[in-house]
């Protein structure tokens, strides 16, 4: 029986996967099809696996204050709060005894706080920053810039300002150009800090 994963006369080579690597593609994967406006469901399903492992690997490290336990929420409340961030994941993966015509209100803005957790913890266990993952964080400290409380000399780095410019354009477009950018030498990350206290994990800065 012709085999659909193997199809008859093809080899197609096996591939090794580590944890880290599983992570590292469906987050990825999620960014994009998020700035591409991709579908909702499929986003946040690779989101929050791509959480999930993070979250357990920076665990193991010793560290916390991801998605499923921030210090705005009490240690007491925590339990509660992570399986509330896990139902709508759940829901899209697994059918058990429930109606096929059960339905779930889902929140799309959940996969950002998935996806921006899961940049945050590889980058603090210390994995490369991706230009995926920098795309979404400069993407959200535009969007919300009160939030990440960037310093002057920050906001007045002429490639900061480059990427501030991009940021004004429609998501899909920003990310387009950030990605040429990027792949041309426009934009080459640094370490230097320039950032806040509040968000020490993002603040790769262009050269």
């Amino acid at each position: 029986q012709e085999s659909y994963a193997r199809p008859k006369g093809r080899k197609i080579a096996k591939i090794t996967v580590t944890k880290l690597d599983a992570a590292r593609g469906q987050l990825h994967t999620a960014i994009r099809l998020w700035f591409e406006g991709g579908d909702p469901v499929a986003i946040h399903t690779l989101a929050s696996a791509a959480h999930e492992i993070v979250h357990a690997l920076f665990k193991k490290k010793g560290l916390k204050g991801l998605a499923f336990d921030p210090p705005y929420v009490k240690a007491d409340k925590r339990q509660h709060w992570a399986s509330a961030l896990k139902k709508p994941a759940n829901f899209f993966k697994h059918a058990r005894n429930e109606d096929t015509g059960a339905s779930y209100e889902f929140d799309p803005a959940l996969s950002i706080l998935m996806m921006s957790a899961s940049c945050k913890g590889l980058m603090n266990i210390g994995e490369p920053i991706s230009m995926e993952a920098l795309a979404l964080t400069y993407w959200m400290v535009f969007a919300n810039p009160a939030a990440f409380g960037t310093s002057e000399e920050f906001r007045k780095h002429p490639k900061i300002q480059f990427i501030q410019q991009l940021a004004a354009k429609s998501r899909d477009v920003y990310f387009r150009e950030f990605e040429e950018a990027y792949k041309t030498g426009v934009l080459v990350f640094g370490a230097t800090n320039l950032g806040t206290p509040r968000a020490p994990h993002v603040w790769k800065i262009p050269r």
